[in-house]
């Protein structure tokens, strides 16, 4: 009597990559994907994303009669990014000038997204000199308009404005008679 003993090799698949296309995307607000799909002998776990980020797929075998060709079995993790969207004025940077003593403008700008944040420097001063607080002295002065958001490039500008000196009348002596 002849026994034989036939051992069916396990199927070798090729690993999927994610194509150019997909590795780097730009935020939308809409769920993005590495562009992945199941196929013969895998599966692609990929929940999507959101947000700006790396993001992780997980590519498994679907069975214990597949096999890697790199001749591994652990599940592979691909990575796609999301980087951030260009973001715009929705309403111009300004700031209008006014005279020392009167009420003054903290500026008005809009941004499709974030929070926009104003902060004044005297003109001719290192950035670094930037404040939150509104200038009350007369003289010429920058602000400056940042708007932020994490899905979105940061927007800056800068406008100048002069807070002008006030006038006023001069004294004068009353003569007496």
């Amino acid at each position: 009597e002849v026994e034989i003993t036939v051992t069916v090799a396990k199927k070798q698949i090729n690993a999927p990559t994610i194509s150019a296309e997909y590795r780097q995307q730009v935020y939308t607000g809409a769920t993005l994907t590495s562009g992945l799909k199941s196929a013969e002998g895998y599966i692609v776990i990929d929940n999507g994303a959101i947000n700006v980020g790396i993001h992780n797929v997980t590519v498994a075998l679907e069975s214990d009669n597949y096999i890697w060709s790199d001749t591994t079995t652990e599940d592979k993790v691909l990575s796609y990014r999301i980087v951030a969207a260009d973001n715009q004025w929705t309403t111009a940077p300004t700031i209008p000038s006014w005279v020392y003593g009167e009420a003054g403008n903290t500026g008005t700008a809009g941004a499709f997204a974030g929070v926009v944040t104003i902060e004044y420097k005297a003109a001719g001063a290192d950035d670094s000199a930037y404040s939150t607080t509104l200038p009350t002295n007369a003289g010429a002065y920058i602000a400056r308009f940042t708007a932020t958001d994490s899905n979105y490039n940061d927007l800056v500008a800068t406008c100048e404005f002069v807070i002008e000196k006030a006038t006023i009348e001069a004294p004068s002596i009353a003569e007496d008679k």
